[in-house]
């Protein structure tokens, strides 16, 4: 009878903690994450996926709060805290932050948070920075809440991938981002294979060009031919010269190209057949000539790298 109220207790504990953690981020490995915040709701995203934090983020002052190590552990750094002090580790830095203080240390260098902090929203002069900080991390909620932009001017961890990789605010929302060059298409089947306009396309990965064919459809630019190339997932368009010097420097490059299947994707983790909202959790009010998402049906249904010299029909 012992036996089976022990597995009875047993099961029952499984249970608990899967209810309790199923609607958390998992811990995030090694890799790049984008992180979306809105205040006042408990709800994130994390590469597009749903999660709930503990805290929510709130404004107070104009400054943008967040639960510290709900944030650091989804973007794939790790969190301990000893009082009202906090260490936090990424792979480019070490970083110890303190409760009411705006002194901390980056990998055992003291530093002086002076750096301007993003208002929100704008004030009525419509400045969205405030050049003297003053804020510093807090205890909400018996959690402690970091500043949005807490850093030095110079220091360390300023634009080195971690808390303070921030990539889009509005009024509500951020989004922090440890992706470091949005300009690729990551191959799903492979991760190691990615892909950008500008690179030579004898460069291609071998599993990629051999599903290739290529068009009879041309275009001309400049003293270059537009060599058009497709398979069931991509459309790969590829510059020649025909004359002249390669004074553009893009002989055999790629100048296009388009993914129209959920295979590859961007390294914010955006894809053929995302919803749209999708494009707003991960970029924010997207406007880049360069990488352009077409939808349809409410559904993404292209992503685009482009080049300036050709645009693909």
């Amino acid at each position: 009878m012992k036996s089976i109220q022990r597995s009875i207790l047993l099961m029952a504990t499984i249970l608990i903690i899967y209810f309790a953690s199923a609607n958390s981020a998992p811990p995030a490995t090694a890799g790049e994450w984008t992180l979306t915040l809105t205040a006042g709701e408990n709800t994130a995203y994390r590469n597009g996926k749903a999660f709930e934090l503990a805290g929510k983020p709130y404004i107070q002052d104009h400054a943008f709060y967040f639960p510290l190590q709900a944030v650091t552990e989804a973007l794939g750094g790790t969190y301990r805290e000893y009082d009202d002090t906090v260490k936090i580790e990424f792979s480019a830095y070490t970083a110890e932050y303190h409760v009411g203080k705006n002194n901390y240390a980056v990998n055992g260098e003291d530093i002086v948070a002076d750096a301007p902090v993003r208002c929100f929203p704008a004030d009525s002069s419509g400045m969205y920075y405030n050049a003297v900080a003053g804020r510093t991390p807090v205890r909400h909620d018996g959690m402690i809440y970091f500043p949005l932009g807490f850093t030095g001017v110079d220091a360390p961890d300023r634009y080195a991938p971690g808390i303070n990789s921030l990539r889009y605010a509005a009024d509500k929302m951020v989004i922090i981002s440890t992706v470091q060059n949005d300009d690729c298409l990551i191959d799903s089947t492979n991760p190691e294979n990615r892909l950008a306009t500008g690179m030579a396309f004898s460069e291609l990965p071998s599993d990629i060009s051999a599903e290739l064919q290529p068009s009879d459809d041309k275009a001309y630019v400049l003293n270059y031919t537009i060599e058009n190339y497709q398979s069931n997932d991509l459309k790969i368009s590829v510059m020649r010269r025909l004359t002249g010097e390669d004074t553009e420097n893009m002989d055999g490059k790629i100048c296009n190209i388009t993914a129209c299947s959920p295979r590859f994707q961007t390294p914010r983790g955006l894809k053929a057949g995302d919803t749209e909202q999708s494009i707003t959790i991960l970029y924010g009010t997207w406007d880049d000539p360069f990488l352009v998402f077409s939808t349809e049906n409410d559904c993404v249904d292209t992503l685009e790298l482009r080049k300036n010299y050709y645009t693909a029909g």
